[in-house]
Parts: C-alpha cells; sequence; structure tokens
C-alpha cells in the first residue's frame, strides 16, 4: 500500500512538472512502438527501367483488406522523362503480396502521390493522367489485385490547357470527393461514386494565382475537410465542403502565427470518431489543432506538440525548389496520435506519439528502427521524391513507407509498427 502511494505520488508530481495544464495520469504514459519487421523492401521484383527511379509514395490502408502501397517509378530516355504508376498490397502482418508490384497505368507530369481511397469494395487510386489537356484519373483495383479499368476514367478535366496539380481523393461512406489544383486558376473539385459515375461536375473550391501546396483531405461525418498551406497569406486553410459541393466554411488554422514563406511544407491531417485533428511545422516546433465535426476549433490556438532540432534540417531541405512540396503524415492508432518525418542529419525514421487532447508524452520523440535514406537534394529534377514518410494505421498497426536511396537509386521501403500506450 505505501508502495503505491509512493507510485502515485511521483505520477501526479510528473504530470505537473510535464503538463501544467493536466493532471490526468493518461498525459504521462509512454507510448512503446515495437517493429513487427525489419524494413523491407516494397515489390523487390517490380520492373525498374534503366537510370530509373521510384518516388512519390503512397501509403493507404483498409481494416479488413490490409494496406496499399502506391509509388511512381520515372525515367529517363532521350532526355524525355517517362512515369509509370504501380501499387502493392501489403498484409495487416506485414507480408508483401504483389512482389512483382501492380502496373497501374502510365502517367504524365506524375511529380505527385497517387492518392487512393477503399470504397465499393475496391482500392480507387487517382493520378495524374493527360497529354495536350491534362485530367484526373481513377483507377480500381480488385482486393486480389486486379486492375479493373484501363484506361483510367476520367474524374476531373483541368481548364483549357493549364496543368494538374497533385489530385487528392477522400470517402466519406458514401460519396468520393477528388481535390485537385489547377495552375493559375485554384484548387477544384469533382465529386463521384465507388463505380466511377460522376456525380458533381467539376466546381470551384479556392481561387489562387498559385497552387502553392498540395492539398491534404479527409472525411468528417458526411462532410470534407481540406487543408493546405496558402502562400499568398502565409495562412493554413481549413476548407468544409459538403457532399453536394458547398463550401461550407474556409478559416485560418494559424491566425495567430505567420508561417515562414519559404517553408511550402503541406499540413497533415486525420480523422477519428467526429474530430480531425492538423499538424503543420513552424520550426523548431510542430503544431497541432483539433476540429469538431461542424469544423468548429476545439481548441482556442494552436498547440506546440513538440519541441525537436531535427525539425531545422527537415524544413532547410524542404525549403528547397519543388521538394518544398514533401508529403509526412499523421496517423491515430486507436489510443493516440502518432506524427512521422525522415531524420537527418543520420538516415532514419523518428515520429512523436500524443494524446487525443493533443499532450504529449514527455514531450518525447522516438527513433524508429528503420533504415531511411530518403530522396532529397537529387541533381535532377525528376529524382525527387515528395513522399518523405508515408504512414497508415489499421488499430495500433502502423504501415510506414518511403522512396529511399540505400542502393544508390530510389527503391520504396517500408516497416511495419505497434504503437501502445505503457
Amino acid at each position: 500500500m505505501i508502495r503505491k502511494s509512493i507510485v502515485l505520488f511521483l505520477a501526479i508530481a510528473l504530470s505537473f512538472s510535464f503538463f501544467s495544464c493536466s493532471d490526468t495520469l493518461e498525459d504521462i504514459l509512454e507510448a512503446i512502438i515495437t517493429s513487427l519487421t525489419s524494413d523491407f523492401r516494397v515489390s523487390p521484383n517490380a520492373p525498374t527501367k534503366a537510370g530509373g527511379n521510384d518516388t512519390n509514395v503512397g501509403v493507404f490502408a483498409d481494416t479488413n483488406n490490409g494496406y496499399l502501397v502506391t509509388w511512381v517509378h520515372n525515367y529517363l530516355i532521350e532526355n524525355t522523362i517517362y512515369w509509370e504508376n504501380y501499387a502493392c498490397r501489403i498484409s495487416k502482418t506485414g507480408e508483401v503480396l504483389d512482389p512483382a508490384g501492380i502496373y497501374i497505368n502510365d502517367s504524365y507530369w506524375s511529380f505527385y502521390c497517387p492518392s487512393t481511397v477503399f470504397a465499393g469494395g475496391n482500392w480507387i487510386i487517382a493520378t495524374n493522367q493527360g497529354g495536350l489537356v491534362e485530367w484526373v484519373g481513377a483507377t480500381r483495383v480488385t482486393p486480389a489485385g486486379q486492375v479493373l479499368d484501363t484506361p483510367p476514367v476520367n474524374i476531373c478535366p483541368s481548364t483549357g490547357m493549364a496543368t494538374i496539380l497533385y489530385p487528392v481523393i477522400a470517402f466519406n461512406g458514401q460519396e468520393i470527393l477528388c481535390v485537385t489544383g489547377i495552375a493559375g486558376k485554384g484548387l477544384y473539385g469533382t465529386i463521384f461514386d465507388s463505380n466511377l459515375n460522376i456525380l458533381v461536375e467539376k466546381f470551384l473550391i479556392y481561387e489562387q494565382t498559385v497552387c502553392s501546396s498540395m492539398p491534404r483531405l479527409t472525411a468528417n461525418g458526411n462532410n470534407f475537410f481540406l487543408t493546405f498551406f496558402n502562400s499568398d497569406d502565409g495562412f493554413i486553410k481549413l476548407i468544409q465542403i459538403s457532399p453536394a459541393g458547398g463550401i461550407l466554411s474556409v478559416q485560418d488554422i494559424n491566425e495567430e502565427f505567420e508561417i515562414a514563406l519559404q517553408y511550402w511544407g503541406i499540413p497533415t491531417i486525420t480523422t477519428m470518431n467526429g474530430t480531425s485533428c492538423i499538424t503543420y511545422f513552424e520550426t523548431p516546433y510542430l503544431w497541432g489543432r483539433r476540429y469538431s465535426s461542424d469544423a468548429s476549433a476545439m481548441d482556442s490556438s494552436p498547440v506546440m506538440i513538440v519541441e525537436s532540432d531535427s525539425f531545422y534540417s527537415l524544413v532547410d531541405e524542404l525549403s528547397t525548389g519543388f521538394q518544398g512540396h514533401g508529403y509526412t503524415d499523421l496517423v491515430w492508432t486507436g489510443e493516440c496520435y502518432c506524427f512521422f518525418w525522415p531524420r537527418t542529419p543520420d538516415p532514419g525514421i523518428s515520429a512523436v506519439c500524443f494524446n487525443s487532447d493533443l499532450s504529449p508524452e514527455e514531450k518525447k520523440t522516438y527513433s524508429l528502427d528503420s533504415q531511411c535514406d530518403w530522396l532529397c537534394r537529387y541533381g535532377q529534377l525528376y529524382d525527387r521524391s515528395y513522399s518523405l514518410i508515408r504512414a497508415a494505421a489499421i488499430g495500433n498497426k502502423v504501415l510506414t513507407a518511403w522512396a529511399d536511396k540505400r542502393a544508390g537509386d530510389g527503391r520504396v521501403y517500408a516497416n511495419l509498427f505497434e504503437v501502445t500506450l505503457k
């Protein structure tokens, strides 16, 4: 009984030491991140063209069907760049189900990660398509890995001759929203169903002269939440969109701060139980803010999640050229949020875990058991990766994936982790 009293006293003291605004024992629980696999090559037998690189990695998850990793294989022939989109199914235990990869389609100007949802019994993958006139294509892939749409279905055309930029999709249980940037115009959306039938034709979401960052998209209830960094005014936007294509609200996430304009990094967003959490960098800090299903802010101002010196070198890398559009990822594991980023200068992956009220466990960052020699600052534009560390969760099992140059060229690697609270 005396021992229990001492432990309780120490726990309460620690809670006030680390979190002056909280006195719950949950706040001092430490996350345990366990590698269930060693880092492994995704689709090791996938075809690679001479001098080609795998870049622009995406990771997506479905509770029943495991994980889907997507990437772009780019290569150069006689000064002409070519792109091919691939996918690989990964089981919930980390088994590679498609060692030769699943060829999805050729792409056009595919400098952006393919975006995926699981809907209507299939994976649906959105990719850049086109030629003289560009468009967003959607391709269905069955849980068995069969490609159903060759060529892909046009779900969002460009406006005139403008370039299509970074399409993303999200599923609210009934409808799928596609959001894409159109160069010189702004962000546009279309809404379609799981059979790839257009329900709402292309509509304007946010007008911009320059589409300044890749958007991130999630569903919260019946509506969709879109977030992106707008370099025109230095604010991260949150836009609520109805399933009928209506713009319900537009607000600034970081109205108390101003993001450094040299960093065109994008925010992350994930939704659990009607709460959408958005994180973003303002070096050397990672900030977060939560929103309810009606897009009302649950935090009066952004909350500082963690401070890390490694953010300086990361943001320095991200601030160079197009690489500034790099992805990082935030997931909910059922017990806590996890944010992942590539560690520099040593090759590896870091993570921070924090509670649903945004309080981090002892403000601690974790060095994960993965080598990660991530692609950045390559000499050739087509070699650059826009993926950094991607992640998706099924319960407390998190699959991370990234483009890695440990073999001297870009190839996709992954690792499966289990996240628990001690």
